[in-house]
């Protein structure tokens, strides 16, 4: 979940970045290496908690409703930059990302208090 938190903070903060070319490469370079690491995260998650003969069924559940998230949420940003702007856009689905990691976050802390 921390990874994903400052994924989303990324993200959000992309526009940013779009003030000169380099800054956008850097911006650019900066998301894809913590979605690097969101996805290495996943993959070791699911590895470590799956008994050898789920793991494969496990490991294609994942890969299918990361496909079909990726689909949607490019659906929606694509929906949501006709009444807003890419840049709004592009904030608001970074900080949709960052609220949902820092729930997850909480809920796991609140599960292993109890």
């Amino acid at each position: 979940m921390g990874y994903w938190l400052f994924y989303g903070l990324s993200m959000s903060l992309l526009p940013i970045f779009t003030m000169h070319h380099f800054s956008v490469f850097i911006g650019c370079l900066l998301l894809g290496a913590l979605g690097a690491f969101v996805d290495i995260a996943l993959a070791c998650n699911i590895q470590n908690l799956s008994t050898e003969s789920n793991l494969g069924k496990n490991f294609g559940l994942f890969s299918t409703l990361a496909n079909t998230g990726q689909a949607l949420s490019g659906a929606f940003i694509g929906l949501l930059t006709m009444i807003a702007s890419v840049g709004t856009s592009i904030i608001l689905i970074g900080l949709m990302t960052t609220f949902i990691a820092f729930a997850g976050k909480l809920k796991l802390t609140n599960e292993n208090d109890q």
